[in-house]
């Protein structure tokens, strides 16, 4: 059965199957791939790398609040868990990878609704939220000229602070860049880093665009293949 003739849920869930036994063949172990059992870890993973992030220092009004980002980024990521791509090489996720399928449909605020508990939902209305969304509104605006039924979009790609140099990064981005590679896929990809956007720019990928967000971050989208 082709890929185009399915519906989004039924065409994500064979992206993600494709990836998934693509890289058991370059073995990264399958115990690794995001669940509901290990999304805690890929959330704990994701708020350790973006302490220092501009944007996050933009959501937080210049100060980190991890408590409440790791609050939301398991509503987040419970509501994508699904419709997903998500990777680690290593059984202490000191690395992780989040991908969005080609042409993957966007979660929306019902989306978040049915999964937040009661503790959560306050979430909802917090002032951080809302400039995330104002973020995330500006960032897909820029990018969206660049996905398409062939493009891979890299929701997250994180190292812990102390895992950096290791090279935990380095494995996930080589088997991905194969893959797409190997398989005639694109890869997108955003940074608010020059020193970021040097590393993947080492790795092959291209800036395509770049735009300044509230006056202070300057947001970059590249591409690869």
């Amino acid at each position: 059965m082709r890929i185009k003739s399915l519906n989004y849920m039924d065409k994500s869930k064979l992206y993600i199957n494709e990836l998934y036994e693509y890289a058991s063949l370059m073995d990264i172990p399958k115990e690794g791939f995001i669940n509901a059992k290990n999304l805690n870890e890929y959330v704990a993973t994701a708020v350790d790398a973006y302490k220092g992030y501009s944007v996050f220092q933009y959501m937080y009004d210049g100060k980190y609040d991890e408590v409440e980002l790791s609050q939301m980024l398991t509503i987040d990521y419970k509501s994508w868990i699904d419709r997903i791509a998500g990777m680690s090489v290593s059984q202490n996720y000191e690395s992780i990878v989040l991908l969005e399928p080609p042409n993957a449909k966007r979660v929306g605020m019902l989306d978040y609704i049915r999964n937040a508990t009661l503790p959560e939902f306050k979430l909802l209305f917090r002032p951080s939220l809302h400039r995330l969304e104002k973020f995330s509104k500006f960032a897909l605006k820029l990018r969206k000229q660049f996905l398409d039924e062939r493009t891979w979009y890299f929701y997250i790609f994180a190292t812990r602070h102390d895992a950096q140099g290791k090279k935990y990064g380095k494995r996930l981005m080589n088997v991905l860049l194969s893959f797409a590679e190997d398989r005639n896929y694109r890869i997108c990809l955003e940074t608010n880093s020059d020193s970021n956007l040097s590393m993947y720019e080492h790795f092959g990928f291209k800036k395509m665009v770049s735009s300044c967000f509230n006056d202070s971050i300057v947001h970059y989208v590249m591409l690869f293949g």
